[in-house]
């Protein structure tokens, strides 16, 4: 009896049904069917929607001021709005880690597994908020959330269970990665560096720092892997960074550490700070072990 594409995903899979037994004009089709099948049941994730635009997205929000995405995989991208259209070219993508502290006092991530990642909400469309479970390392458990409140998108985590990662005290991360997006700004100035960096001297960086002092940086002040003490110090509870980042239209991105939690900023080689840069953010887990803390950021138009 001829093979219809109905029960075809089930013998394959099943290995039921020999390749070769199809027509020549069929075996590629029918090869990749299989290996797009064998991939995606042992690479399962998050749920997503399976129509555009959200195709491949767990969950979305699109709002008047930002819009916010969560893969399958768990990554957050968000990006500005203008004319009811978010600027793909402006977008700030965010990953998450679980670190583990060694006794020289740096970080060391574990391996994420995406395949672990679970969560009780179905793919959400305009999100209020939920949670995303998962494993890391050598049975390590953590829990993501990702909250909205209006034009407010808030981050937190922590770790739940350590399993047998007993060896170093584990914590939880994001990482937010600023490439600043002054390429159609550059091809509006011909391509004039002096124009240039007239323009982008004008947008800043400052941070709030712990031990209250402020720290502020123009985006052509050039950053050195030396400095990153200096500038960080304790660490940070409030950042805000004025950037020219959708056509000409100035926006204030202001990211605030609440709860026990703090940021970070270090470059992504040295350069100007408007080549590139990371924020990063971690929550206390001694002090925050119900993971109440929480990164926010929101965009404000200037």
């Amino acid at each position: 009896m001829p093979h219809t594409f109905d029960h075809l995903h089930e013998e394959l899979i099943f290995g039921l049904v020999p390749i070769m037994t199809f027509p020549p004009r069929f075996r590629c089709l029918v090869f990749l069917l299989a290996l797009c099948s064998l991939i995606q049941s042992a690479s399962a994730q998050l749920p997503t929607f399976d129509k555009e635009p959200w195709l491949g997205y767990f969950a979305y929000f699109q709002g008047e001021e930002l819009e916010a995405k969560i893969s399958a995989e768990g990554d957050i991208t968000i990006s500005p709005m203008r004319g009811g259209e978010a600027r793909p070219y402006c977008r700030i993508p965010f990953s998450f880690s679980v670190k583990k502290l060694l006794p020289n006092g740096k970080l060391r991530p574990l391996k994420l597994k995406p395949e672990s990642l679970k969560s009780e909400s179905d793919p959400t469309k305009n999100f209020r908020g939920f949670v995303i479970t998962g494993e890391a390392g050598d049975g390590a458990i953590f829990e993501m959330t990702v909250e909205r409140k209006r034009e407010r998108i808030l981050l937190g985590g922590r770790v739940t269970s350590v399993g047998n990662e007993t060896k170093f005290p584990l914590s939880f991360h994001y990482q937010a990665k600023f490439g600043h997006f002054y390429g159609p700004l550059l091809l509006r100035v011909d391509n004039d560096q002096k124009e240039f960096d007239k323009i982008v001297g004008k947008d800043w960086i400052e941070l709030t720092r712990l031990d209250k002092k402020k720290v502020k940086k123009s985006l052509t002040d050039i950053y050195e892997a030396n400095m990153a003490e200096e500038l960080n110090g304790p660490g940070s509870s409030k950042v805000e960074i004025q950037a020219n980042i959708v056509d000409k239209q100035k926006r204030l991105i202001i990211s605030e550490a609440k709860g026990a939690s703090k940021f970070t900023l270090n470059g992504r080689k040295t350069g100007p700070y408007h080549g590139g840069y990371f924020l990063r953010w971690t929550a206390d887990a001694e002090k925050d072990p119900k993971g109440e803390a929480r990164w926010q950021i929101e965009f404000d138009e200037l």
